[in-house]
């Protein structure tokens, strides 16, 4: 339904539809500062996440399937509804994402994103913070965008605040557009009086 509901959107509403759907994301990209020391990187991160709870797994040049990636680093995953957070390095020393794993020809898979609208909010705050930490290490490079305006202003409040709104768009999205077929009515225009009263409650 999401997808035949996107497809049948106008242009000039996807990208709200697109950030509804996706929820408070973290995207990061950038480059290591020296290839040398991506093993130190790794077993640091994987002692802090060890230390916070999150399941480790550690990406080596040394296990088969890595080799095919052409990827080694670690993953880090929260287990409280935040996906799951990819330091994988190419050997050119550029982190990838996930689905470098599989693919590592796509240009988006520089671009790593994050979704933690479904986690904590402590969990993106220490995201944010091992971000900040890793930039003064490791990636001096390092570009970060946090929807939810942690990475610059650090306001835990700020971060809650746009989380809750968010929730309450996708929520009322999902109930609203839940019925545009079955109701018989004209998908699009449907979801045009949808995302106007959305854009409305933005604006207020």
């Amino acid at each position: 339904m999401t997808s035949e509901i996107y497809t049948l959107c106008t242009d000039a509403y996807r990208g709200m539809l697109a950030a509804i759907y996706m929820g408070v994301t973290i995207h990061y990209r950038g480059k290591i500062d020296a290839v040398t020391r991506i093993q130190e990187l790794v077993s640091e991160l994987s002692e802090i996440g060890t230390v916070l709870g999150w399941e480790v797994v550690a990406i080596s040049n040394e296990d088969g399937e890595a080799d095919q990636s052409g990827v080694e680093g670690v993953i880090l995953s929260p287990m409280d509804g935040t996906e799951s957070i990819p330091f994988l390095f190419d050997g050119e020393g550029n982190l990838r994402s996930l689905i470098a794993l599989y693919n590592d020809d796509a240009d988006y898979t520089y671009y790593v994103a994050v979704k933690t609208q479904f986690g904590e909010t402590e969990t993106h705050s220490y995201l944010v913070g091992l971000l900040h930490y890793l930039k003064k290490k490791y990636l001096s490079a390092l570009s970060v965008n946090d929807e939810g305006g942690f990475w610059e202003r650090g306001s835990l409040d700020e971060l809650r605040r746009r989380k809750e709104f968010l929730q309450k768009m996708i929520d009322r999205f999902q109930d609203e557009a839940s019925g545009s077929e079955s109701d018989g009515e004209d998908v699009e225009k449907k979801i045009v009086e949808i995302f106007e009263r959305l854009r409305g409650d933005l604006e207020d």
